[in-house]
């Protein structure tokens, strides 16, 4: 899982606002969208500043040879421009420093509330999604496969489509505000509960409290995928920090548990009822784990 970049944290922090826009969320975390307004307005107004000299000594040059001003004149003039051109420059100087900060403190300010955001307002967003989708799946009939069948249907399958495609697309545009944040590092997540917002087979797992459950989506429509992805029992929900961490806890118990009764069942001499049963349990996590490493293509298999 990506860092925070700390050569353009405008760019990442930008992303993730305009995620929110696209999720109809434009409102959530307005200091920071002013802080990095901030910082890009300064930007702008570096880089749109005339910063030469040239053009004012060329003008001085042509009114001298023309007798217009005198050579005291001139000199006079040129030494005003050079004098306000270097004030000019350390004044770009600094609003490019300003800007700088004021990006460095909207990433800052985006990484602080990133857990806040996403557990206050993209979770129950996303709660209110799936529900409307679990409404309109009941309301849909089991042969419309797809929108030609839903448009040729009663108005109440052509409703129900409707409501379940706008469920899809709602239902993207939230989980693509949290991936920006996930995959923007603001989430600040380890490594191993950051494995949870990494995507797989087109889905991102973080999307999932069940991500063994999602099913094949080839072929399907959209509204379809999410209907699918809620009836085979993945339970598709924005999964908090709170959560993913948990999730991570719980991976690093079972791992510490084999690792235990892996480590147990080996000891010489030990023949206990317990340790039986930890050489069994042993025997049938080195089977499995044969049985899932043969499932795995070779290389030149998979491409």
């Amino acid at each position: 899982m990506p860092t925070r970049s700390t050569l353009h944290p405008q760019q990442d922090v930008r992303r993730v606002l305009r995620a929110l826009d696209a999720a109809g969320l434009g409102d959530a975390i307005p200091d920071v969208r002013t802080t990095l307004d901030r910082a890009e307005h300064l930007a702008r107004s570096a880089s749109q500043a005339p910063r030469e000299i040239a053009d004012v000594s060329h003008e001085l040059a042509r009114q001298l040879a023309a007798g217009a001003i005198t050579p005291d004149e001139a000199g006079a003039a040129v030494l005003d421009a050079e004098r306000a051109h270097a004030a000019h420059g350390a004044g770009v100087k600094l609003l490019r420093a300003a800007g700088d900060i004021a990006a460095r403190k909207a990433s800052d300010l985006l990484a602080a509330e990133a857990e806040t955001l996403i557990a206050d307002t993209l979770w129950p967003a996303g709660v209110k999604v799936i529900e409307a989708a679990v409404d309109a799946g009941d309301q849909l009939p089991d042969d419309v496969h797809s929108a030609e069948d839903a448009m040729n249907g009663d108005p109440v399958t052509r409703r129900a489509w409707a409501q379940l495609h706008d469920a899809a697309t709602a239902w993207k545009l939230l989980t693509a505000a949290a991936w920006e944040l996930h995959n923007g590092g603001f989430t600040r997540l380890s490594p191993r509960a950051a494995a949870a917002a990494e995507t797989n087979a087109g889905r991102r797992l973080f999307e999932y409290r069940n991500p063994d459950q999602v099913l094949s989506h080839v072929g399907l429509p959209e509204p379809l995928v999410l209907l699918n992805d809620i009836r085979s029992g993945a339970e598709p929900e924005i999964q908090t920090l709170e959560q993913l961490r948990a999730t991570e806890a719980e991976v690093d118990r079972r791992v510490a548990e084999e690792r235990d009764a892996l480590a147990f069942a080996a000891r010489p001499n030990v023949s206990t009822p317990n340790s039986e049963r930890a050489k069994a349990a042993a025997r049938e996590l080195k089977a499995e784990l044969a049985a899932e490493a043969a499932l795995v293509p070779e290389p030149e298999d998979a491409a």
